[in-house]
């Protein structure tokens, strides 16, 4: 008994497999007619098709092909038998208008749109968004907006169809209905405003010539002004600013919603990070400084305080010359802040950051080490921060060339950081240690491994030294290799002058090495901290001339349009961009690239 409902259902699978097997034949035959504007014959199958499974789909195609051949009667004849069994059906009075339409009888075909949005009754709004969407598969947008926009009146302000109408004008290309349907859905419902901001960025930022990102702005200042007590607008505004990296725009409107709601000044100090995070300083001391005039009683004082220094040490310390008097100003600062706080938790990063600025700036790396070495001794502290303390000393050690106690610090926080981004750090500073020291096998060995990290920084570090070890090891004479790394230990000392005088020496007793295109790079970067752009323009300009096939062009490129941007030259830094764009597109600049372009153009 078993057995033969066992066979009867196999005979029924099976059967059933080969129906659909054929279906789907003769769908991709149909598909294949239609493609070829063999109308009639397409036609004919998914005629055959619709009759067996009344499927949607097909019954569309028939229609269109119905169209395309002129058959607009047999269309009308299938589309009014289909309406006769399925009445409610708003999706085939949309399409039998469409036949109506593209047979010249525009009247007929608007009566009907006209009628089927007529018959709308009630709050049903899946009817609506039916409705709606027959419209939108027929192109008819005016008729679909005025589908939700009935919808809405028939809510009676349960539903405003806020979002269907900003697609609806977004398809039709009505940008300032699609902001205005938006920015109506936030006053509305202020909950809204992280859906609105995706949607957002789905749509203004696909429009090149930033047209409809000024549309935005106009608008959301417009509605600032005029409706001040509704901050919802400025939380949109002070978004659109970030989007465009417009910091000291977003800290503008930040600190108006900071004094109107009187708030305790979070927002400014996130702000400030990203805009430090960017390197605008000027706009991060700015966010840190209205925080700490609020008041030492209030929340945020201390983050304040903090991102201030750090934020005043990368303003002191980035500058092409480090001024002696503001290094003993920000030292002097330091170490009041400091003894003022005593031994609290949030101490220890500013202790790490003095430390880095005594070693690296003040030359004063046993003090510095003391300082580190204090901190692991006394503090406790949970292994990131650890791990970073023992980071910084390592790097004073290798300073103070002390390769074999940084080796140790470096292994100590590898092992306690498998797999994470700290603990890559350290592996890639301890093969860089190996290379400083001429053991390049081993951090070549390194290094390979590290081209796959996760950070995209370190894996590019990985592979530009991984491959200037590689192309140079081929080289019996080992000695360029050996002073070019020396040279790049003398810049991480920050012995630049020094680390010039060796890079000469390679470029005066090895002519034409395979490091050449390197050497010029180094010197460039080194002019530039040195304050000497002209200089440093000249070598990039050299690269692109002589090795713009090689690995370093397009660092280049990027380096002489920072150059050029930074001596007001808009014409030729973007000239440069887009070079990159159109030559290297698989460039670690790009991103980059592309949004200065976005810039020069808001501009």
């Amino acid at each position: 008994m078993f057995k033969k409902i066992y066979i009867i259902l196999i005979l029924i699978i099976t059967v059933g497999q080969l129906f659909a097997q054929k279906q789907n034949n003769k769908s991709q035959l149909a598909y294949q007619y239609y493609r070829d504007k063999e109308y009639d014959k397409a036609a004919l199958v998914y005629k055959e098709l619709y009759e067996s499974g009344k499927s949607t789909t097909y019954l569309n195609y028939l229609i269109k092909c119905y169209i395309a051949d002129e058959q607009y009667k047999k269309a009308e004849e299938t589309l009014n038998s289909e309406i006769k069994t399925n009445r409610n059906n708003p999706i085939l009075k949309v399409q039998l208008a469409s036949v109506y339409y593209a047979s010249g009888n525009k009247k007929k075909a608007i009566k009907l749109y006209e009628k089927s949005i007529d018959k709308l009754k009630g709050d049903h709004r899946s009817q609506v968004i039916q409705l709606a969407n027959a419209f939108i598969s027929q192109g008819e947008f005016k008729y679909a907006e005025k589908t939700y926009l009935k919808g809405k009146a028939l809510s009676k302000g349960e539903y405003n169809y806020g979002f269907e109408l900003a697609n609806i004008y977004y398809y039709s290309r009505d940008y300032q209905k699609m902001i205005d349907a938006y920015l109506d859905v936030l006053e509305e419902s202020p909950r809204y405003l992280k859906t609105v901001q995706n949607r957002l960025q789905a749509s203004v930022y696909k429009q090149d010539d930033g047209s409809l990102n000024q549309i935005l702005k106009t608008e959301l200042i417009r509605r600032i002004q005029k409706s001040k007590s509704n901050t919802i607008y400025s939380e949109l505004l002070i978004w659109l600013y970030l989007q465009e990296k417009k910091f000291n725009s977003a800290y503008i409107q930040t600190k108006a919603l900071v004094k109107r709601n009187n708030e305790d000044g979070k927002r400014l100090i996130v702000l400030g990070e990203l805009a430090f995070n960017n390197n605008d300083l000027t706009t991060a001391l700015n966010c840190y400084q209205f925080v700490i005039d609020l008041g030492k009683n209030r929340t945020f004082y201390l983050d304040a305080k903090i991102g201030y220094f750090q934020t005043t040490q990368a303003k002191v310390i980035n500058k092409e010359v480090v001024s002696e008097t503001e290094l003993r100003t920000l030292i002097s600062t330091y170490n009041e802040f400091l003894n003022s706080i005593g031994n609290i938790p949030e101490a220890i990063d500013l202790k790490i950051n003095y430390a880095h600025i005594l070693a690296f700036y003040d030359h004063k790396a046993t003090e510095a080490t003391l300082i580190l070495e204090q901190i692991i001794d006394k503090e406790i502290m949970k292994n990131p921060q650890k791990s970073r303390v023992r980071m910084e000393l390592a790097d004073i050690l290798l300073l103070d060339n002390k390769i074999w106690e940084a080796t140790l610090y470096y292994s100590q926080i590898i092992k306690s950081n498998p797999n994470n981004e700290i603990g890559n750090e350290a592996q890639i500073k301890k093969a860089k240690l190996a290379y400083y020291s001429g053991d390049f096998l081993w951090a070549k060995g390194r290094l390979d491994v590290l081209k796959a990290s996760t950070s995209k920084l370190i894996a590019n570090d990985a592979f530009y030294l991984s491959s200037i070890i590689a192309d140079n090891l081929k080289d019996s004479l080992e000695l360029p290799l050996q002073l070019f790394a020396k040279a790049d230990l003398l810049i991480f000392q920050n012995k630049k002058e020094k680390a010039l005088d060796i890079l000469d020496s390679i470029q005066n007793q090895f002519p034409n090495h395979s490091l050449s295109d390197d050497v010029l790079y180094k010197k460039a970067g080194l002019y530039e901290q040195l304050g000497k752009d002209s200089i440093a323009k000249e070598l990039y300009q050299e690269i692109l001339d002589k090795y713009y096939n090689d690995i370093l062009a397009d660092n280049a490129l990027m380096a002489l349009a920072k150059l050029y941007s930074k001596e007001n030259n808009p014409e030729k830094a973007m000239e440069l961009y887009t070079q990159l764009l159109e030559d290297f597109s698989d460039s670690f600049f790009t991103s980059e690239a592309r949004r200065k372009i976005v810039e020069y153009r808001d501009s």
